[in-house]
């Protein structure tokens, strides 16, 4: 085993342990159990109890079993961190401190795909587009927003069914933007709520008919004698267009597990020898 295996088994082992130790302490405090009475319950020592819980301590078997049997879990529970719905009578920190090696791996998934920060308002978004379609995400969002293995980019466009029924587009529209957006194909992601929906490529010559309108828009803003002046702030495309010109590259129902649809065969983009 080389050096940076060992390092990552190591890592890996240290990482187990604190989810472990999280789990133990959000269980005891829901339990409503001091550490003592917990040691007594799984036959252990008050001094096992804490470095257990900070992830300082290794865990036989054996220990591991006692203790999800004090506590009324099951023994996966705590090797996952899944302590289900009826942890609610621990503290809100316990119940972040739970959450926290979730989030912490989100984030190394999200750096895999280009997302540097899946907390923003499109990170989280974003992260799941990218995974589900197969796309790549781009250093530089001034750029586009994502590329395909054949090398086209995208721009993509979200929105939640349940407040708004049209895409935002750019806070500033202006000429520049319009050709930018001339050069690439759309990608529209619908979510009910925090649950991705539907997801739906429209191709840039469909898009002609909105580049046209928002270009007479701006020259009628510009003559200061015509009223009313358009503001060229985020003018929107209609989930209905989008339906209805789109072509279809994922749809999810209920809590469905996610289920990856490669975009570049779906859509037909020609890979190289190497790419395959």
């Amino acid at each position: 085993m080389g050096r940076n295996e060992s390092t990552k088994k190591n890592r890996e082992v240290l990482e187990l342990l604190e989810k472990i130790g999280r789990g133990v302490r959000s269980a005891r405090v829901r339990e409503g159990f001091s550490q003592k009475l917990l040691a007594d319950k799984a036959g252990s020592s008050t001094k096992e109890i804490g470095p257990i819980e900070r992830g300082e301590r290794n865990l036989t078997i054996g220990s591991l079993c006692n203790l999800s049997s004090a506590l009324e879990i099951e023994p996966a529970q705590l090797l996952t961190g899944e302590l289900g719905s009826d942890n609610k009578g621990a503290s809100d920190v316990d119940r972040l401190n739970n959450l926290m090696g979730s989030l912490r791996k989100l984030q190394l998934l999200g750096d895999e795909k280009g997302v540097k920060d899946v907390f923003s308002s499109s990170g989280m978004r974003l992260l799941q587009i990218l995974i589900v379609t197969g796309l790549k995400g781009l250093e530089s969002r001034d750029d586009y927003d994502a590329v395909d293995v054949g090398g086209n980019k995208y721009e993509i466009k979200t929105l939640n069914n349940k407040t708004i029924r049209a895409f935002p587009t750019h806070s500033r529209m202006s000429e520049k933007v319009i050709e930018r957006y001339e050069k690439v194909d759309w990608i529209f992601a619908i979510y009910d709520g925090v649950e991705l929906r539907e997801i739906y490529c429209v191709r840039k010559q469909q898009m002609g008919l909105f580049y046209e309108k928002w270009r007479a828009r701006l020259s009628n803003n510009q003559d200061k004698e015509k009223e009313p002046k358009w503001k060229a702030v985020n003018p929107r495309i209609s989930l209905s267009f989008v339906r209805d010109y789109g072509q279809l590259i994922f749809e999810r129902s209920g809590a469905q597990d996610f289920t990856e649809k490669n975009i570049a065969e779906l859509l037909g983009v020609k890979l190289t020898a190497s790419e395959k």
